[in-house]
């Protein structure tokens, strides 16, 4: 952990908490030595320096990308603005506030931007949740997030080679638009802490596309070694085994939802926790709004007459979390 150091000074400061992306190590015109900081998160990147008089330079990580608690100071240098680094503070898994927010805007594609900042504001709602497990559910989360294997691609990764969400960042787009449809199927009908448990089930379906899919017109060679079902039990199997003793029926549920998903369609019975069923539901309607299978495109097929009239698009229209409405109602409870 690294040691914080004060540097006294009147102008405002802020503490945020960001992802040390990198580091650069410079020298002034005068030769005296500095780093330049890049810290990312969820709303964008910023450039920071870290001085020699801060009695910093020798403490920073060594290693990143890292989690990091910052304290700026915002100043003006040859009449532009910088941010000086007073404090920094290294993070570890417990002290962590909202582990989407220190995912970086700036690698995540355009298209998925808007199902990113939702997923930060769905972790803050996780916090909300009152009861005994409000504490390991956002833990949980936030340990899954910074999970070097899953943050690394979690937002550029496609949700399919050529089927639906088929972008980079659609996997993100997938997972969030296959939460919302299930928070809005079952938020009048569950449990505060069955609705969570429901939401995380539909956040972490697929998340093993992220070794079967990836994010370039290259398959990883993980997609050989098992169905991606299969391999978002291997991700999350760390996580869930701390989860269980902390909170033994989220991680009961949740490993029933993804257990059950992993099995063929032909193969399941009737779910024994309707989550299960509501969010195999909400995974075929995502797929379909995006791949087009709405009344026109029906209409289009069956009848000629209607082929020929100019019609919207439906991918456009239903593409992901474009849909009319995302944002304005939470996704939490």
């Amino acid at each position: 952990m690294t040691r914080m150091t004060d540097l006294n000074t009147a102008a405002p400061q802020d503490t945020r908490q960001y992802t040390l992306s990198h580091i650069e190590s410079r020298f002034t015109q005068a030769g005296d030595p500095y780093k330049q900081l890049t810290l990312d998160d969820a709303k964008g990147r910023i450039k920071a320096y870290v001085w020699e008089r801060t009695g910093l330079l020798e403490q920073l990580p060594h290693q990143y990308p890292v989690a990091v608690q910052v304290q700026l100071c915002e100043r003006e240098l040859n009449h532009r603005k910088i941010a000086d680094v007073l404090r920094i503070h290294t993070l570890d898994h417990n002290e962590v506030q909202n582990a989407a927010m220190l995912l970086a805007q700036h690698d995540c594609p355009a298209a998925a931007q808007e199902a990113l900042l939702a997923l930060v504001h769905w972790v803050e709602e996780l916090g909300a949740l009152e009861g005994t497990c409000q504490t390991p559910l956002r833990r949980f989360m936030n340990r899954v997030l910074l999970d070097a294997q899953i943050a690394h691609n979690l937002t550029t990764c496609k949700s399919s080679m050529k089927s639906h969400h088929n972008v980079p960042g659609g996997h993100l787009m997938h997972s969030m638009d296959v939460l919302q449809i299930v928070t809005q199927l079952a938020k009048d009908r569950l449990s505060p802490l069955e609705l969570a448990i429901t939401q995380m089930g539909a956040f972490f379906h697929d998340l093993g596309k992220l070794r079967v899919v990836g994010s370039t017109q290259t398959r990883p060679e993980h997609y050989k070694l098992g169905s991606h079902e299969q391999h978002t039990l291997r991700l999350l199997e760390p996580h869930l085994a701390w989860l269980k003793p902390r909170a033994p029926e989220v991680a009961a549920g949740l490993s029933y939802i993804l257990e059950y998903l992993s099995k063929p369609a032909s193969d399941r019975s009737h779910a024994l926790f309707i989550a299960a069923d509501m969010v195999a539901a909400a995974d075929r309607m995502s797929a379909g709004f995006n791949n087009g299978r709405r009344l026109e495109d029906l209409l289009a097929k069956t009848l000629p007459a209607y082929s020929s009239q100019p019609t919207s698009s439906s991918f456009k229209r239903n593409q992901g979390l474009q849909q009319k409405g995302f944002g304005k109602t939470a996704v939490g409870f």
